[in-house]
Protein backbone atom coordinates (compact mmCIF):
# COMPACT_ATOMS: atom_id res chain seq x y z
CA UNK A 1 0.00 0.00 0.00
CA UNK A 2 1.14 3.13 -1.07
CA UNK A 3 -0.90 5.90 -0.06
CA UNK A 4 -4.70 6.76 -2.24
CA UNK A 5 -5.59 9.18 -4.99
CA UNK A 6 -8.53 11.26 -4.93
CA UNK A 7 -10.67 11.57 -7.97
CA UNK A 8 -12.84 14.33 -8.51
CA UNK A 9 -14.55 17.33 -6.43
CA UNK A 10 -14.98 17.27 -2.81
CA UNK A 11 -17.11 19.61 -1.16
CA UNK A 12 -15.74 18.37 2.41
CA UNK A 13 -11.93 19.37 2.70
CA UNK A 14 -11.89 17.11 6.07
CA UNK A 15 -10.75 14.00 4.33
CA UNK A 16 -7.14 15.17 3.06
CA UNK A 17 -6.69 16.20 6.82
CA UNK A 18 -8.06 12.80 8.18
CA UNK A 19 -5.45 10.82 5.95
CA UNK A 20 -2.66 13.43 7.10
CA UNK A 21 -3.53 12.58 10.61
CA UNK A 22 -3.59 8.95 10.03
CA UNK A 23 -0.05 9.17 8.16
CA UNK A 24 -1.77 8.06 5.12
CA UNK A 25 -0.21 9.31 1.94
CA UNK A 26 -2.26 10.98 -0.71
CA UNK A 27 -2.85 13.03 -3.68
CA UNK A 28 -5.46 14.41 -5.98
CA UNK A 29 -6.37 14.32 -9.38
CA UNK A 30 -6.95 17.85 -10.11
CA UNK A 31 -6.98 20.56 -7.04
CA UNK A 32 -10.36 19.84 -5.60
CA UNK A 33 -10.20 23.23 -2.97
CA UNK A 34 -8.82 26.59 -4.32
CA UNK A 35 -6.99 26.50 -0.95
CA UNK A 36 -5.40 23.50 -1.50
CA UNK A 37 -1.54 24.17 -1.81
CA UNK A 38 -0.03 20.69 -2.37
CA UNK A 39 -0.49 17.06 -3.49
CA UNK A 40 -2.45 17.34 -6.65
CA UNK A 41 -2.26 16.83 -10.31
CA UNK A 42 -3.33 18.57 -13.09
CA UNK A 43 -3.63 17.85 -16.17
CA UNK A 44 -2.39 20.83 -18.53
CA UNK A 45 -5.60 20.90 -20.61
CA UNK A 46 -4.04 24.16 -22.72
CA UNK A 47 -0.59 22.75 -23.55
CA UNK A 48 -2.79 19.47 -24.82
CA UNK A 49 -5.11 21.84 -27.01
CA UNK A 50 -1.71 24.18 -28.07
CA UNK A 51 -0.52 20.86 -29.75
CA UNK A 52 -3.13 20.09 -31.52
CA UNK A 53 -3.75 23.37 -32.94
CA UNK A 54 -0.02 23.51 -33.94
CA UNK A 55 -0.21 20.03 -35.51
CA UNK A 56 -3.22 21.24 -37.67
CA UNK A 57 -1.64 24.56 -38.67
CA UNK A 58 1.93 22.56 -39.78
CA UNK A 59 0.33 19.81 -42.07
CA UNK A 60 -1.87 22.82 -43.37
CA UNK A 61 -5.34 21.78 -42.33
CA UNK A 62 -7.33 24.93 -43.19
CA UNK A 63 -10.23 25.26 -42.30
CA UNK A 64 -10.86 23.54 -39.06
CA UNK A 65 -13.62 22.83 -37.35
CA UNK A 66 -14.07 22.37 -33.21
CA UNK A 67 -17.11 20.29 -31.98
CA UNK A 68 -17.94 19.70 -28.50
CA UNK A 69 -20.22 21.17 -25.76
CA UNK A 70 -19.64 24.89 -25.35
CA UNK A 71 -16.48 26.04 -24.64
CA UNK A 72 -17.77 27.91 -21.10
CA UNK A 73 -19.23 24.68 -20.19
CA UNK A 74 -16.59 23.46 -18.47
CA UNK A 75 -12.63 24.72 -17.42
CA UNK A 76 -11.07 21.98 -19.31
CA UNK A 77 -13.06 22.51 -22.50
CA UNK A 78 -12.28 26.56 -22.60
CA UNK A 79 -8.17 25.41 -21.64
CA UNK A 80 -8.52 23.14 -24.80
CA UNK A 81 -10.33 25.48 -27.10
CA UNK A 82 -8.08 28.37 -25.89
CA UNK A 83 -5.20 26.73 -26.49
CA UNK A 84 -5.85 25.23 -29.76
CA UNK A 85 -6.67 28.80 -31.02
CA UNK A 86 -3.45 29.98 -29.97
CA UNK A 87 -1.73 26.90 -31.59
CA UNK A 88 -3.22 27.00 -34.59
CA UNK A 89 -2.81 31.20 -34.93
CA UNK A 90 1.12 30.65 -33.66
CA UNK A 91 1.07 28.11 -36.34
CA UNK A 92 0.37 30.92 -39.03
CA UNK A 93 -2.77 30.04 -39.69
CA UNK A 94 -5.81 32.36 -39.56
CA UNK A 95 -8.44 32.29 -37.20
CA UNK A 96 -11.33 33.34 -39.35
CA UNK A 97 -11.21 29.63 -41.20
CA UNK A 98 -11.65 28.01 -37.14
CA UNK A 99 -15.01 26.78 -37.25
CA UNK A 100 -17.12 26.00 -34.61
CA UNK A 101 -19.56 23.47 -34.10
CA UNK A 102 -21.15 23.29 -30.55
CA UNK A 103 -23.16 20.31 -29.06
CA UNK A 104 -25.69 19.70 -26.43
CA UNK A 105 -23.61 17.20 -24.93
CA UNK A 106 -20.51 14.80 -25.18
CA UNK A 107 -22.57 12.99 -27.52
CA UNK A 108 -23.99 14.88 -30.58
CA UNK A 109 -27.75 14.42 -30.86
CA UNK A 110 -29.14 13.58 -34.31
CA UNK A 111 -29.97 17.25 -35.50
CA UNK A 112 -26.29 18.09 -34.47
CA UNK A 113 -24.67 14.92 -36.58
CA UNK A 114 -27.28 16.18 -39.55
CA UNK A 115 -25.76 19.77 -39.27
CA UNK A 116 -22.37 18.04 -38.97
CA UNK A 117 -22.77 16.06 -42.19
CA UNK A 118 -24.38 19.14 -44.09
CA UNK A 119 -20.39 20.78 -43.00
CA UNK A 120 -18.96 17.82 -44.31
CA UNK A 121 -20.33 18.02 -47.79
CA UNK A 122 -19.93 21.71 -48.53
CA UNK A 123 -17.16 22.80 -51.06
CA UNK A 124 -16.11 24.87 -48.28
CA UNK A 125 -15.67 21.83 -45.79
CA UNK A 126 -13.15 20.90 -42.66
CA UNK A 127 -10.18 19.34 -43.83
CA UNK A 128 -9.57 18.60 -39.55
CA UNK A 129 -11.86 18.72 -36.82
CA UNK A 130 -10.28 18.47 -33.19
CA UNK A 131 -13.50 17.17 -31.12
CA UNK A 132 -13.87 17.87 -27.78
CA UNK A 133 -14.17 14.15 -26.56
CA UNK A 134 -13.81 10.88 -28.20
CA UNK A 135 -17.54 9.95 -28.04
CA UNK A 136 -17.32 12.93 -30.22
CA UNK A 137 -14.50 12.02 -32.74
CA UNK A 138 -16.16 8.52 -32.81
CA UNK A 139 -18.92 9.54 -34.11
CA UNK A 140 -17.49 12.10 -36.37
CA UNK A 141 -15.38 8.93 -37.64
CA UNK A 142 -18.44 7.20 -38.59
CA UNK A 143 -20.45 10.19 -39.99
CA UNK A 144 -17.51 9.98 -42.46
CA UNK A 145 -17.33 6.56 -43.09
CA UNK A 146 -20.94 6.79 -44.08
CA UNK A 147 -20.07 10.04 -46.61
CA UNK A 148 -17.12 8.28 -48.00
CA UNK A 149 -14.40 10.48 -46.12
CA UNK A 150 -11.24 9.02 -46.15
CA UNK A 151 -9.56 9.20 -42.71
CA UNK A 152 -6.95 11.08 -42.12
CA UNK A 153 -6.42 11.76 -45.64
CA UNK A 154 -9.65 13.81 -46.16
CA UNK A 155 -10.50 14.80 -42.87
CA UNK A 156 -8.24 14.41 -39.73
CA UNK A 157 -9.73 13.40 -36.56
CA UNK A 158 -8.36 14.22 -33.43
CA UNK A 159 -10.29 13.24 -29.72
CA UNK A 160 -9.35 15.35 -26.29
CA UNK A 161 -9.80 12.56 -23.52
CA UNK A 162 -7.88 9.57 -24.15
CA UNK A 163 -10.35 6.99 -23.88
CA UNK A 164 -9.39 3.56 -24.28
CA UNK A 165 -12.35 3.53 -27.30
CA UNK A 166 -9.84 4.39 -29.71
CA UNK A 167 -8.43 1.89 -30.09
CA UNK A 168 -12.01 -0.11 -31.27
CA UNK A 169 -12.67 2.98 -33.49
CA UNK A 170 -11.85 2.39 -37.22
CA UNK A 171 -9.92 3.78 -38.46
CA UNK A 172 -7.86 3.86 -34.79
CA UNK A 173 -8.72 6.99 -33.14
CA UNK A 174 -6.06 10.21 -32.57
CA UNK A 175 -6.72 11.02 -29.63
CA UNK A 176 -4.78 14.23 -27.09
CA UNK A 177 -3.16 12.28 -24.31
CA UNK A 178 -3.43 13.87 -21.07
CA UNK A 179 0.03 13.64 -19.09
CA UNK A 180 0.25 13.98 -15.72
Amino acid sequence: FAGIILFGRYHDDSLPHELEGRSIPWLTINQFSRHQTCNFVAVDNFGGGLEVGRLFARNGYDPVLVFGPSVGTTQSISDKFSGFLYGYLSGGKHLDRVQLQLTSDVEPTEAEARELAKKLTSADRPRAIFCHGDYLAARVLRLASELGLAIPRELAVVGSTGLSLAEHTIPPLTVLAQPM
